[in-house]
């Protein structure tokens, strides 16, 4: 009876060996939610996406922007387009010179984002967005200040403007002050007699 337990419980333990291994090599695999599809590298698509990607490396953001923007407009629901889509976003947060700029590529960022599953077995651009928001708000705060260094160095040219304006007439007075004190004194000369 031993050996025949003994026996049983062995080939148990082989067959729960042979399964386990089975769930490393294969089951691992089968649960693997993230299914990428590569793109063929000798698509036009593809290789417009390249000429893309290398005006971004260039600084040449404007160009960059333009080829994911034609990307993009192709066919709205394919990867390559998703990938165009963050291209353009990205280029459009490089351009942004003012906080309006910088809103547009932000919202062009979220709509990329969103076209994410909300897995948290993959990276999710979504927990990005606080930075993006607070530097949104840096920017508007920016402008904001801009603005007002602006009024205040209209100001002060008005104020510069008004001082000399002010000069020239209180020298405009002094010269009609001497003019009326000549008067005065040509009056007295001539109302005493010497």
């Amino acid at each position: 009876m031993k050996k025949f337990i003994f026996k049983t419980s062995f080939a148990f333990l082989r067959v729960l060996l042979v399964f386990s291994l089975i769930f490393v090599f294969w089951g691992c695999a089968a649960f693997d939610k993230e299914k990428t599809v590569k793109i063929p590298s000798d698509t036009h698509e593809w290789k417009t996406f390249i000429n893309g990607y290398e005006a971004f490396e260039q600084k040449n953001y404007a160009n960059a922007a333009d080829v994911f923007a034609y990307l993009y407009k192709l066919d709205k629901n394919s990867r390559i387009s998703r990938l165009a889509l963050y291209g353009l976003a990205c280029a459009q947060m490089a351009m942004a010179e003012d906080a309006r700029a910088f809103k547009d590529a932000l919202l062009l960022w979220h709509h990329w984002a969103d076209s994410f599953p909300r897995d948290l077995d993959v990276e999710d651009p979504r927990m990005f967005e606080p930075l993006l928001m607070r530097l949104e708000a840096s920017l508007q705060e920016s402008s904001r200040l801009k603005e007002k260094e602006n009024k205040i160095q209209s100001l002060n040219a008005k104020i510069e403007a008004m001082k000399k304006a002010m000069d020239k007439l209180e020298r405009q007075i002094n010269e009609l002050e001497a003019i009326d004190q000549k008067i005065l004194n040509k009056k007295k000369e001539i109302s005493s007699p010497q």
